[in-house]
């Protein structure tokens, strides 16, 4: 039984990672279309798409890249990586 929970704790906390940074890589991305704006571009639907997955794959790369790191080198605060859980 302990081993479903955790199993089950480990996938709520994935799936949270990523909405975590989901959340940050739209909001990112919006910036990044209002200073598109102001400088008189414009970015279509598609674009946008393309900008917020692009965030959001960097940012869990570099999480993914944190949390290896800490866990190699026995650094408990870097192996949280960026979302801290």
């Amino acid at each position: 039984m302990e081993k479903i929970k955790a199993a089950l704790r480990e996938a709520v906390k994935e799936a949270l990672r990523l909405g975590l940074l989901s959340i940050v890589g739209f909001l990112i991305q919006e910036g990044a279309g209002l200073i598109v704006d102001v400088f008189g571009g414009k970015l279509t639907s598609e674009q946008r798409v393309m900008v917020t997955g692009g965030f959001i794959y960097a940012l869990r790369s570099l999480d993914k890249y944190l949390y290896e790191l800490g866990k190699s080198t026995k650094n408990e605060s870097m192996s949280l990586g960026l979302t801290r859980f």
